[in-house]
Protein backbone atom coordinates (compact mmCIF):
# COMPACT_ATOMS: atom_id res chain seq x y z
CA UNK A 1 0.00 0.00 0.00
CA UNK A 2 1.08 3.92 -0.63
CA UNK A 3 0.23 7.09 -0.07
CA UNK A 4 0.20 8.92 -3.66
CA UNK A 5 0.56 12.74 -3.66
CA UNK A 6 0.75 14.30 -7.42
CA UNK A 7 0.77 18.18 -8.35
CA UNK A 8 1.28 19.18 -11.74
CA UNK A 9 0.90 23.36 -12.61
CA UNK A 10 2.05 25.09 -15.53
CA UNK A 11 6.03 26.53 -15.22
CA UNK A 12 4.79 30.03 -13.97
CA UNK A 13 2.81 28.51 -11.03
CA UNK A 14 4.16 27.66 -7.44
CA UNK A 15 2.95 25.03 -5.63
CA UNK A 16 -0.09 25.23 -3.30
CA UNK A 17 -0.07 26.19 0.30
CA UNK A 18 -1.19 22.92 1.37
CA UNK A 19 1.24 20.88 -0.01
CA UNK A 20 3.33 20.47 2.80
CA UNK A 21 0.03 19.13 4.96
CA UNK A 22 -0.94 17.55 2.29
CA UNK A 23 2.54 15.34 2.73
CA UNK A 24 2.14 14.69 6.51
CA UNK A 25 -1.14 12.96 5.66
CA UNK A 26 0.39 10.80 2.86
CA UNK A 27 3.20 9.61 5.03
CA UNK A 28 1.21 8.67 7.93
CA UNK A 29 -0.30 5.76 5.35
CA UNK A 30 3.20 4.82 4.53
CA UNK A 31 6.26 4.74 7.43
CA UNK A 32 8.35 1.79 5.45
CA UNK A 33 9.37 4.18 2.74
CA UNK A 34 8.80 7.90 1.44
CA UNK A 35 10.23 9.99 -1.64
CA UNK A 36 9.09 13.45 -3.21
CA UNK A 37 11.11 14.50 -6.38
CA UNK A 38 9.71 17.42 -8.73
CA UNK A 39 10.42 17.11 -12.84
CA UNK A 40 9.28 19.29 -16.07
CA UNK A 41 7.20 17.29 -18.54
CA UNK A 42 6.11 18.85 -21.29
CA UNK A 43 4.61 22.54 -20.43
CA UNK A 44 3.98 21.54 -16.84
CA UNK A 45 6.35 20.78 -13.75
CA UNK A 46 4.95 18.25 -11.54
CA UNK A 47 5.89 17.91 -7.45
CA UNK A 48 5.20 14.20 -6.45
CA UNK A 49 5.41 12.63 -2.71
CA UNK A 50 4.53 8.94 -2.22
CA UNK A 51 4.92 6.95 0.74
CA UNK A 52 5.03 2.87 1.21
CA UNK A 53 3.71 0.57 3.69
CA UNK A 54 5.19 -2.51 2.14
CA UNK A 55 3.47 -6.00 2.17
CA UNK A 56 3.85 -7.13 -0.70
CA UNK A 57 8.09 -8.38 -1.69
CA UNK A 58 10.24 -11.05 -0.50
CA UNK A 59 12.71 -8.23 0.46
CA UNK A 60 12.81 -5.12 1.88
CA UNK A 61 9.69 -2.33 0.99
CA UNK A 62 10.34 -1.22 -2.77
CA UNK A 63 10.12 2.66 -2.54
CA UNK A 64 8.05 4.58 -4.90
CA UNK A 65 7.52 5.50 -7.74
CA UNK A 66 9.04 2.64 -9.13
CA UNK A 67 10.71 3.38 -12.55
CA UNK A 68 10.68 2.07 -15.86
CA UNK A 69 14.21 0.46 -17.17
CA UNK A 70 14.28 3.62 -19.52
CA UNK A 71 13.40 6.79 -17.17
CA UNK A 72 10.51 7.22 -19.01
CA UNK A 73 7.98 5.99 -16.80
CA UNK A 74 7.28 6.54 -13.10
CA UNK A 75 4.51 4.32 -11.63
CA UNK A 76 2.75 4.95 -7.85
CA UNK A 77 0.73 2.03 -6.72
CA UNK A 78 -1.60 1.65 -4.48
CA UNK A 79 -2.93 -1.79 -4.90
CA UNK A 80 -2.93 -5.43 -4.55
CA UNK A 81 -3.02 -7.87 -7.11
CA UNK A 82 -5.31 -10.56 -5.87
CA UNK A 83 -6.14 -12.45 -9.08
CA UNK A 84 -5.05 -11.95 -13.12
CA UNK A 85 -5.79 -13.16 -16.71
CA UNK A 86 -4.12 -15.92 -17.88
CA UNK A 87 -0.41 -17.56 -16.85
CA UNK A 88 1.19 -13.74 -16.38
CA UNK A 89 0.91 -13.63 -12.70
CA UNK A 90 1.92 -16.91 -11.32
CA UNK A 91 5.13 -14.94 -9.47
CA UNK A 92 2.99 -13.12 -7.83
CA UNK A 93 1.84 -16.40 -5.97
CA UNK A 94 5.21 -16.54 -4.39
CA UNK A 95 5.07 -12.99 -3.01
CA UNK A 96 6.42 -11.25 -6.21
CA UNK A 97 6.30 -7.05 -5.50
CA UNK A 98 2.99 -6.79 -7.50
CA UNK A 99 4.16 -2.95 -8.28
CA UNK A 100 7.12 -3.90 -9.93
CA UNK A 101 4.89 -6.84 -11.69
CA UNK A 102 2.83 -3.90 -12.97
CA UNK A 103 5.52 -1.87 -14.60
CA UNK A 104 6.79 -5.00 -16.19
CA UNK A 105 3.84 -5.72 -17.75
CA UNK A 106 3.20 -2.53 -18.58
CA UNK A 107 6.92 -1.62 -20.02
CA UNK A 108 6.29 -5.29 -22.00
CA UNK A 109 2.92 -3.60 -23.71
CA UNK A 110 4.81 -0.01 -24.17
CA UNK A 111 7.40 -2.76 -26.35
CA UNK A 112 4.64 -3.50 -29.01
CA UNK A 113 3.84 -0.68 -29.81
CA UNK A 114 1.02 0.28 -27.51
CA UNK A 115 0.74 3.76 -26.01
CA UNK A 116 0.69 4.63 -22.12
CA UNK A 117 -2.77 5.10 -21.93
CA UNK A 118 -3.35 1.71 -23.91
CA UNK A 119 -1.28 -0.05 -21.85
CA UNK A 120 -2.20 0.84 -18.65
CA UNK A 121 -5.98 0.25 -19.33
CA UNK A 122 -5.14 -3.09 -20.85
CA UNK A 123 -3.28 -4.47 -18.35
CA UNK A 124 -5.68 -3.40 -15.46
CA UNK A 125 -8.29 -4.86 -17.37
CA UNK A 126 -6.42 -7.84 -16.85
CA UNK A 127 -6.26 -8.16 -13.03
CA UNK A 128 -8.51 -8.18 -9.84
CA UNK A 129 -8.11 -6.09 -6.76
CA UNK A 130 -7.92 -2.52 -5.07
CA UNK A 131 -5.88 0.07 -6.67
CA UNK A 132 -5.62 3.81 -7.26
CA UNK A 133 -2.34 4.11 -9.29
CA UNK A 134 -0.99 7.00 -11.10
CA UNK A 135 1.63 6.66 -13.88
CA UNK A 136 3.56 9.47 -15.90
CA UNK A 137 5.11 9.48 -19.03
CA UNK A 138 7.75 11.83 -19.37
CA UNK A 139 8.53 11.17 -22.62
CA UNK A 140 5.06 11.70 -24.59
CA UNK A 141 3.65 14.14 -21.51
CA UNK A 142 0.68 12.68 -20.32
CA UNK A 143 -0.35 11.66 -17.02
CA UNK A 144 -2.84 8.18 -16.56
CA UNK A 145 -4.49 7.80 -13.33
CA UNK A 146 -7.31 6.19 -12.06
CA UNK A 147 -9.27 3.67 -9.18
CA UNK A 148 -10.11 0.37 -9.33
CA UNK A 149 -14.00 -0.51 -10.71
CA UNK A 150 -15.20 -1.21 -6.99
CA UNK A 151 -13.62 2.30 -5.67
CA UNK A 152 -11.92 0.43 -2.85
CA UNK A 153 -9.10 3.05 -2.45
CA UNK A 154 -9.13 6.64 -2.63
CA UNK A 155 -7.72 9.26 -4.65
CA UNK A 156 -9.05 12.39 -4.90
CA UNK A 157 -8.40 15.54 -7.34
CA UNK A 158 -8.94 18.97 -6.92
CA UNK A 159 -8.12 22.48 -8.88
CA UNK A 160 -5.60 24.09 -7.01
CA UNK A 161 -3.59 27.44 -7.96
CA UNK A 162 -3.24 27.13 -11.19
CA UNK A 163 -2.73 23.41 -10.98
CA UNK A 164 -4.54 20.27 -10.18
CA UNK A 165 -4.07 18.33 -7.27
CA UNK A 166 -4.89 13.85 -7.21
CA UNK A 167 -3.30 12.77 -4.34
CA UNK A 168 -4.81 9.96 -1.35
CA UNK A 169 -6.14 11.73 1.44
CA UNK A 170 -6.49 15.34 2.31
CA UNK A 171 -4.93 16.17 5.74
CA UNK A 172 -5.53 19.09 8.22
CA UNK A 173 -4.19 22.36 7.19
CA UNK A 174 -5.68 21.81 3.48
CA UNK A 175 -9.37 22.98 3.97
CA UNK A 176 -9.02 25.44 1.79
CA UNK A 177 -8.88 22.90 -1.22
CA UNK A 178 -11.70 21.48 -2.55
CA UNK A 179 -11.60 17.70 -2.81
CA UNK A 180 -13.38 15.23 -5.35
CA UNK A 181 -13.88 11.79 -4.83
CA UNK A 182 -12.20 10.41 -8.62
CA UNK A 183 -14.91 8.67 -10.42
CA UNK A 184 -13.99 5.24 -11.05
CA UNK A 185 -16.64 4.36 -13.56
CA UNK A 186 -13.31 5.31 -15.90
CA UNK A 187 -9.65 5.76 -15.87
CA UNK A 188 -8.32 9.60 -16.73
CA UNK A 189 -5.58 10.68 -18.38
CA UNK A 190 -3.92 14.80 -18.56
CA UNK A 191 -1.76 15.72 -21.73
CA UNK A 192 0.86 17.85 -20.08
CA UNK A 193 2.14 19.20 -23.34
CA UNK A 194 0.45 21.98 -23.85
CA UNK A 195 0.08 23.27 -20.04
CA UNK A 196 -3.86 22.90 -20.53
CA UNK A 197 -4.23 20.27 -17.23
CA UNK A 198 -7.76 19.05 -18.47
CA UNK A 199 -8.74 15.73 -17.60
CA UNK A 200 -10.26 13.29 -19.77
CA UNK A 201 -11.93 9.92 -19.28
CA UNK A 202 -10.53 6.43 -21.02
CA UNK A 203 -12.65 3.79 -21.11
CA UNK A 204 -11.88 0.47 -19.71
CA UNK A 205 -11.24 -2.76 -21.27
CA UNK A 206 -14.35 -5.08 -20.84
CA UNK A 207 -13.32 -8.45 -19.15
CA UNK A 208 -14.91 -10.63 -16.48
CA UNK A 209 -12.82 -8.33 -13.85
CA UNK A 210 -14.34 -4.97 -15.13
CA UNK A 211 -17.49 -5.90 -16.64
CA UNK A 212 -20.78 -4.90 -15.24
CA UNK A 213 -22.27 -7.55 -13.11
CA UNK A 214 -25.94 -8.90 -12.81
CA UNK A 215 -27.98 -10.75 -10.66
CA UNK A 216 -28.86 -14.82 -12.25
CA UNK A 217 -32.69 -13.05 -12.84
CA UNK A 218 -31.95 -9.80 -14.81
CA UNK A 219 -29.74 -11.94 -17.21
CA UNK A 220 -30.54 -13.81 -20.36
CA UNK A 221 -28.92 -16.65 -19.50
CA UNK A 222 -28.69 -17.11 -15.74
CA UNK A 223 -26.15 -19.12 -14.20
CA UNK A 224 -26.19 -22.50 -12.49
CA UNK A 225 -29.66 -22.02 -10.45
CA UNK A 226 -30.54 -25.46 -10.01
CA UNK A 227 -27.98 -25.70 -7.29
CA UNK A 228 -29.33 -26.84 -4.12
CA UNK A 229 -28.81 -25.12 -0.96
CA UNK A 230 -26.42 -27.68 0.28
CA UNK A 231 -24.23 -27.34 -2.51
CA UNK A 232 -24.31 -23.46 -2.81
CA UNK A 233 -23.29 -22.61 0.97
CA UNK A 234 -20.09 -25.26 0.32
CA UNK A 235 -19.02 -23.61 -3.21
CA UNK A 236 -19.60 -20.49 -1.17
CA UNK A 237 -17.14 -21.55 1.54
CA UNK A 238 -14.62 -22.57 -1.49
CA UNK A 239 -15.03 -19.52 -3.27
CA UNK A 240 -14.72 -16.95 -0.15
CA UNK A 241 -12.08 -19.27 1.14
CA UNK A 242 -10.14 -18.81 -1.68
CA UNK A 243 -10.62 -14.88 -1.48
CA UNK A 244 -9.38 -14.65 2.66
CA UNK A 245 -6.50 -17.25 1.37
CA UNK A 246 -5.49 -15.11 -1.51
CA UNK A 247 -5.72 -11.38 1.32
CA UNK A 248 -3.64 -13.74 4.13
CA UNK A 249 -0.70 -15.01 2.64
CA UNK A 250 2.71 -13.54 1.64
CA UNK A 251 2.55 -10.62 3.62
CA UNK A 252 5.64 -9.26 4.52
CA UNK A 253 6.45 -9.14 8.05
CA UNK A 254 6.74 -5.82 9.74
CA UNK A 255 10.46 -4.89 11.20
CA UNK A 256 11.20 -6.77 14.17
CA UNK A 257 8.72 -9.42 13.66
CA UNK A 258 9.11 -13.06 14.35
CA UNK A 259 6.93 -15.98 13.70
CA UNK A 260 4.58 -15.29 16.25
CA UNK A 261 3.70 -11.97 15.52
CA UNK A 262 0.50 -11.30 14.13
CA UNK A 263 0.04 -10.10 10.71
CA UNK A 264 -3.93 -10.22 10.28
CA UNK A 265 -6.32 -8.18 12.35
CA UNK A 266 -10.59 -8.62 11.97
CA UNK A 267 -12.70 -6.09 12.22
CA UNK A 268 -14.69 -7.96 14.86
CA UNK A 269 -18.10 -7.30 15.92
CA UNK A 270 -18.97 -10.79 16.72
CA UNK A 271 -21.22 -10.61 13.75
CA UNK A 272 -22.11 -12.99 11.15
CA UNK A 273 -20.07 -11.93 8.26
CA UNK A 274 -16.52 -11.05 9.94
CA UNK A 275 -16.69 -14.33 11.54
CA UNK A 276 -16.86 -16.40 8.76
CA UNK A 277 -13.69 -14.26 7.72
CA UNK A 278 -11.83 -14.85 10.78
CA UNK A 279 -12.23 -18.81 10.55
CA UNK A 280 -11.46 -18.80 6.49
CA UNK A 281 -8.32 -16.63 8.11
CA UNK A 282 -7.35 -19.23 10.69
CA UNK A 283 -7.66 -21.95 7.85
CA UNK A 284 -4.83 -20.39 6.01
CA UNK A 285 -2.97 -18.89 8.03
CA UNK A 286 0.52 -20.32 9.99
CA UNK A 287 -0.63 -22.01 13.18
CA UNK A 288 1.74 -20.47 15.38
CA UNK A 289 0.42 -16.59 14.31
CA UNK A 290 -2.02 -15.36 16.41
CA UNK A 291 -5.01 -13.52 14.87
CA UNK A 292 -6.18 -9.78 16.44
CA UNK A 293 -10.28 -9.69 16.46
CA UNK A 294 -10.73 -5.70 17.00
CA UNK A 295 -13.60 -4.56 18.96
CA UNK A 296 -14.12 -1.06 19.37
CA UNK A 297 -16.60 0.63 21.98
CA UNK A 298 -17.63 4.24 22.36
CA UNK A 299 -18.45 5.85 25.86
CA UNK A 300 -21.85 7.68 23.80
CA UNK A 301 -23.31 10.29 26.26
CA UNK A 302 -26.26 10.46 24.39
CA UNK A 303 -26.87 6.78 25.29
CA UNK A 304 -25.51 6.67 28.57
CA UNK A 305 -28.19 10.11 29.75
CA UNK A 306 -30.80 8.50 28.65
CA UNK A 307 -30.25 4.69 30.25
CA UNK A 308 -27.33 3.66 32.41
CA UNK A 309 -26.11 -0.30 31.50
CA UNK A 310 -26.90 -1.78 34.33
CA UNK A 311 -23.80 -3.35 35.10
CA UNK A 312 -22.34 0.49 34.96
CA UNK A 313 -19.91 -0.16 32.41
CA UNK A 314 -19.75 2.32 29.61
CA UNK A 315 -18.17 -0.11 26.84
CA UNK A 316 -20.43 -2.49 27.62
CA UNK A 317 -22.17 -2.18 23.95
CA UNK A 318 -24.02 -4.47 22.16
CA UNK A 319 -20.82 -5.01 19.64
CA UNK A 320 -18.85 -5.64 22.65
CA UNK A 321 -21.43 -8.18 24.07
CA UNK A 322 -22.02 -10.09 21.03
CA UNK A 323 -17.89 -9.81 20.10
CA UNK A 324 -16.99 -11.66 23.70
CA UNK A 325 -19.87 -13.94 23.18
CA UNK A 326 -18.47 -15.19 19.25
CA UNK A 327 -14.73 -14.89 20.51
CA UNK A 328 -15.03 -17.91 23.04
CA UNK A 329 -17.10 -19.77 19.89
CA UNK A 330 -13.95 -19.38 17.63
CA UNK A 331 -12.33 -20.66 20.55
CA UNK A 332 -13.97 -23.79 20.70
CA UNK A 333 -13.82 -24.10 16.83
CA UNK A 334 -10.16 -23.38 16.43
CA UNK A 335 -8.85 -24.47 19.84
CA UNK A 336 -5.04 -24.39 18.82
CA UNK A 337 -4.95 -20.71 17.35
CA UNK A 338 -4.53 -17.83 19.79
CA UNK A 339 -7.24 -15.61 19.08
CA UNK A 340 -6.41 -11.86 20.79
CA UNK A 341 -9.51 -10.28 21.59
CA UNK A 342 -8.82 -6.65 21.57
CA UNK A 343 -10.85 -4.49 23.50
CA UNK A 344 -10.94 -0.73 22.29
CA UNK A 345 -12.77 1.30 24.64
CA UNK A 346 -12.86 4.95 23.18
CA UNK A 347 -13.55 7.72 26.03
CA UNK A 348 -15.41 10.77 24.97
CA UNK A 349 -12.81 13.13 25.52
CA UNK A 350 -10.62 11.03 23.34
CA UNK A 351 -12.89 10.94 20.57
CA UNK A 352 -13.60 14.67 20.99
CA UNK A 353 -9.73 15.39 20.74
CA UNK A 354 -9.87 13.55 17.58
CA UNK A 355 -12.62 14.60 16.32
CA UNK A 356 -10.60 17.13 14.04
CA UNK A 357 -8.32 14.77 12.85
CA UNK A 358 -11.33 12.07 12.11
CA UNK A 359 -13.09 14.85 9.59
CA UNK A 360 -10.52 15.69 7.88
CA UNK A 361 -9.58 12.15 6.73
CA UNK A 362 -12.94 11.71 6.01
CA UNK A 363 -12.92 14.36 3.33
CA UNK A 364 -15.07 14.93 0.75
CA UNK A 365 -17.04 12.93 3.18
CA UNK A 366 -19.22 15.25 5.16
CA UNK A 367 -22.48 13.75 7.07
CA UNK A 368 -23.29 13.00 10.38
CA UNK A 369 -23.18 9.20 9.31
CA UNK A 370 -19.91 9.43 7.82
CA UNK A 371 -18.59 10.50 10.87
CA UNK A 372 -20.40 7.68 13.23
CA UNK A 373 -18.70 5.26 10.83
CA UNK A 374 -15.51 7.42 10.31
CA UNK A 375 -14.85 7.13 14.30
CA UNK A 376 -15.80 4.03 14.81
CA UNK A 377 -13.14 3.13 11.99
CA UNK A 378 -10.38 5.81 12.87
CA UNK A 379 -10.00 4.40 16.84
CA UNK A 380 -10.20 0.46 15.50
CA UNK A 381 -7.57 1.46 13.30
CA UNK A 382 -5.32 2.81 15.80
CA UNK A 383 -5.47 -1.07 17.33
CA UNK A 384 -4.54 -0.18 21.08
CA UNK A 385 -6.61 -1.80 23.89
CA UNK A 386 -6.89 -4.61 26.38
CA UNK A 387 -7.26 -8.09 25.89
CA UNK A 388 -9.72 -10.42 28.11
CA UNK A 389 -7.28 -10.91 30.43
CA UNK A 390 -6.89 -7.04 31.67
CA UNK A 391 -3.02 -6.41 29.51
CA UNK A 392 -2.67 -3.14 27.64
CA UNK A 393 -2.03 -4.39 23.88
CA UNK A 394 -0.88 -2.89 20.60
CA UNK A 395 -1.87 -4.84 17.52
CA UNK A 396 0.76 -4.70 15.61
CA UNK A 397 -1.33 -6.74 12.11
CA UNK A 398 -1.13 -4.03 8.92
CA UNK A 399 -3.60 -6.06 7.10
CA UNK A 400 -7.18 -5.78 8.81
CA UNK A 401 -9.81 -7.94 7.07
CA UNK A 402 -13.41 -6.90 6.92
CA UNK A 403 -16.68 -8.27 6.24
CA UNK A 404 -18.19 -5.68 4.52
CA UNK A 405 -20.37 -6.58 1.14
CA UNK A 406 -22.34 -9.36 2.60
CA UNK A 407 -25.46 -7.64 3.04
CA UNK A 408 -25.34 -5.72 -0.30
CA UNK A 409 -24.93 -9.27 -1.82
CA UNK A 410 -26.88 -11.37 0.45
CA UNK A 411 -30.01 -9.41 1.70
CA UNK A 412 -28.99 -8.07 4.96
CA UNK A 413 -29.91 -4.91 5.03
CA UNK A 414 -33.62 -3.57 5.96
CA UNK A 415 -34.45 -1.93 3.08
CA UNK A 416 -34.23 -4.97 1.41
CA UNK A 417 -37.58 -6.80 4.09
CA UNK A 418 -38.87 -3.39 2.64
CA UNK A 419 -38.48 -4.15 -0.83
CA UNK A 420 -39.88 -7.88 -0.67
CA UNK A 421 -43.10 -6.47 1.48
CA UNK A 422 -44.31 -3.54 -0.31
CA UNK A 423 -42.85 -5.25 -3.89
CA UNK A 424 -42.55 -8.81 -3.91
CA UNK A 425 -39.91 -10.92 -5.33
CA UNK A 426 -39.22 -8.49 -8.21
CA UNK A 427 -38.79 -5.38 -5.84
CA UNK A 428 -36.29 -7.32 -3.91
CA UNK A 429 -34.06 -8.11 -7.04
CA UNK A 430 -34.46 -4.38 -8.42
CA UNK A 431 -33.20 -3.25 -4.73
CA UNK A 432 -30.31 -6.06 -4.55
CA UNK A 433 -29.47 -5.14 -8.04
CA UNK A 434 -29.24 -1.28 -7.22
CA UNK A 435 -27.04 -2.23 -3.80
CA UNK A 436 -24.79 -3.88 -6.70
CA UNK A 437 -24.51 -1.40 -9.02
CA UNK A 438 -23.76 1.50 -6.07
CA UNK A 439 -20.73 -0.50 -4.64
CA UNK A 440 -18.51 1.66 -6.51
CA UNK A 441 -20.45 4.86 -4.55
CA UNK A 442 -20.73 2.88 -1.27
CA UNK A 443 -17.35 5.14 0.50
CA UNK A 444 -15.19 2.40 0.43
CA UNK A 445 -12.69 5.27 -0.34
CA UNK A 446 -13.55 7.15 2.96
CA UNK A 447 -12.97 3.98 4.67
CA UNK A 448 -9.78 3.90 3.22
CA UNK A 449 -8.72 7.28 3.90
CA UNK A 450 -9.58 6.87 7.82
CA UNK A 451 -7.87 3.42 8.24
CA UNK A 452 -4.35 4.01 6.18
CA UNK A 453 -3.69 7.06 8.49
CA UNK A 454 -2.49 4.64 10.91
CA UNK A 455 -0.63 2.44 8.39
CA UNK A 456 -3.06 -0.66 7.69
CA UNK A 457 -4.24 -1.67 5.23
CA UNK A 458 -8.43 -2.89 4.36
CA UNK A 459 -9.30 -5.84 2.46
CA UNK A 460 -12.39 -6.86 1.75
CA UNK A 461 -12.88 -10.97 0.94
CA UNK A 462 -16.51 -10.13 -0.22
CA UNK A 463 -15.94 -7.93 -2.76
CA UNK A 464 -13.25 -10.51 -4.38
CA UNK A 465 -14.35 -10.82 -8.41
CA UNK A 466 -14.72 -14.14 -7.82
CA UNK A 467 -17.30 -13.75 -5.09
CA UNK A 468 -19.15 -11.47 -6.54
CA UNK A 469 -19.82 -13.59 -9.73
CA UNK A 470 -20.43 -16.20 -8.08
CA UNK A 471 -23.41 -14.86 -5.52
CA UNK A 472 -24.63 -13.32 -8.91
CA UNK A 473 -25.10 -16.62 -10.39
CA UNK A 474 -26.77 -17.58 -7.87
CA UNK A 475 -30.91 -17.05 -8.05
CA UNK A 476 -32.06 -15.34 -4.83
CA UNK A 477 -34.36 -17.75 -3.06
CA UNK A 478 -31.21 -19.23 -2.84
CA UNK A 479 -29.32 -16.26 -0.90
CA UNK A 480 -32.07 -15.20 1.49
CA UNK A 481 -36.07 -16.25 2.45
CA UNK A 482 -37.03 -13.10 3.77
CA UNK A 483 -40.55 -14.85 4.93
CA UNK A 484 -38.29 -15.85 7.85
CA UNK A 485 -37.54 -13.67 10.63
CA UNK A 486 -34.46 -11.22 10.96
CA UNK A 487 -31.51 -13.34 12.23
CA UNK A 488 -33.07 -16.72 10.05
CA UNK A 489 -34.30 -15.35 6.52
CA UNK A 490 -31.67 -12.64 5.21
CA UNK A 491 -28.05 -14.03 4.33
CA UNK A 492 -29.46 -17.57 4.52
CA UNK A 493 -27.08 -19.26 2.12
CA UNK A 494 -24.17 -17.85 4.29
CA UNK A 495 -25.86 -18.58 7.68
CA UNK A 496 -25.55 -21.87 6.47
CA UNK A 497 -22.30 -21.69 5.45
CA UNK A 498 -21.30 -20.42 8.99
CA UNK A 499 -22.87 -23.29 10.96
CA UNK A 500 -20.70 -25.64 8.47
CA UNK A 501 -17.64 -23.37 9.57
CA UNK A 502 -19.09 -24.82 13.38
CA UNK A 503 -20.55 -21.04 14.55
CA UNK A 504 -24.02 -22.06 15.55
CA UNK A 505 -24.31 -19.55 18.07
CA UNK A 506 -23.15 -16.75 15.80
CA UNK A 507 -25.43 -18.08 12.95
CA UNK A 508 -28.26 -16.64 14.14
CA UNK A 509 -27.31 -13.18 14.87
CA UNK A 510 -28.90 -10.43 13.64
CA UNK A 511 -27.11 -7.47 11.56
CA UNK A 512 -26.34 -4.26 13.40
CA UNK A 513 -24.35 -1.13 11.70
CA UNK A 514 -21.13 -0.34 13.28
CA UNK A 515 -22.34 2.85 14.37
CA UNK A 516 -25.07 1.10 16.75
CA UNK A 517 -22.88 -1.87 17.91
CA UNK A 518 -20.26 0.20 19.09
CA UNK A 519 -22.81 2.79 19.83
CA UNK A 520 -20.14 5.72 17.70
CA UNK A 521 -23.03 7.34 16.38
CA UNK A 522 -24.71 10.98 17.32
CA UNK A 523 -21.70 11.03 20.50
CA UNK A 524 -23.48 14.27 21.64
CA UNK A 525 -26.27 14.97 24.34
CA UNK A 526 -29.41 15.69 22.77
CA UNK A 527 -28.69 15.04 19.16
CA UNK A 528 -30.86 11.75 19.01
CA UNK A 529 -33.11 13.63 16.37
CA UNK A 530 -30.14 14.33 13.97
CA UNK A 531 -30.41 12.60 10.95
CA UNK A 532 -28.00 10.28 9.45
CA UNK A 533 -27.66 12.28 5.68
CA UNK A 534 -27.49 15.65 7.04
CA UNK A 535 -24.06 17.80 6.93
CA UNK A 536 -21.44 18.37 9.66
CA UNK A 537 -20.57 21.37 10.99
CA UNK A 538 -17.29 20.88 11.40
CA UNK A 539 -16.42 22.41 15.06
CA UNK A 540 -14.69 20.53 17.38
CA UNK A 541 -17.50 21.71 20.10
CA UNK A 542 -20.21 21.29 17.59
CA UNK A 543 -19.68 18.58 15.18
CA UNK A 544 -22.99 17.99 14.16
CA UNK A 545 -26.38 19.38 13.20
Amino acid sequence: MCGILLHARSLKEKRPTSWHALTRAIDERGPDASASRTLRCGECELDLHCSVLGLRGRSEATPQPVVSSNGQLLLCWNGEVFDWLEEEGQSLEQGENDALWLLAMLERRRDTGMSTQEALVEVLGRIEGPYAVLLIDTATGCIVYGRDPLGRRSLLTSKSQGGILICSVSGEGSRNETFEELDCAFLWTIDLTHGELQPTPLIRSQTVWTQRLQLAELVETPGATSSSSCDNDVALLRVLSDSVRRRVTFIRSPPSADETTPHVAVLFSGGLDCSVVAVLAHHHLAPEQPIDLLNVAFENPRVLSGKQDSDGDPFAVPDRKTGLATYQELRKVAPGRQWNFVQINVEHKDYMRQLDKITSLMVPSDSVMDLSIGAALYFSSRRTGILTDGRPYQSPARVLLSGLGADELLGGYSRHRKAYRNLGQRGLVEELQMDLDRLPTRNLGRDDRVLSSASIEARYPYLARPVLRFLCSLPVSSKMNLDLPEGQGDKILLRDAARRLGLVQCAGEKKRAIQFGARSAKMQAGQGGVKGHEKLLLSSSSPQR
